[in-house]
């Protein structure tokens, strides 16, 4: 008896192997965007926040200054192209700059 409450307890704290899984990175994508719209930090903040809610998202910076976009994000996830039409929904113009796989 003892032996089965010593192994339940085991389990528990261990997590019965829930740990979250990482993506593989054969799906990170890195993309840069260009970004039209962005006068001020505020933009900023607006387009990292839309983008970091989005599932498969890992990375988001956002500079007025360049008029840019870095995001990493996994690609079984989410597409370039959602991003940059989430992007457009908020009232930015984005397109692709580059992308890195």
């Amino acid at each position: 008896m003892r032996f089965v409450v010593f192994f339940l307890i085991f389990f528990v704290f261990i997590g019965c192997g829930s740990e979250k899984k990482e993506p593989s990175k054969a799906n990170v994508v890195k993309v840069s965007l260009k970004i039209e719209g962005m006068v001020c930090s505020s933009c900023e903040k607006s387009i990292e926040s839309k983008l970091a809610k989005l599932d498969g998202v890992q990375l988001v910076e956002v500079s007025q200054e360049s008029g840019e976009a870095e995001v990493e994000f996994d690609a079984s996830k989410v597409s370039e192209e959602r991003l940059i039409a989430e992007i457009d929904a908020i009232g930015y113009k984005a397109c692709a700059k580059t992308t890195q796989r």
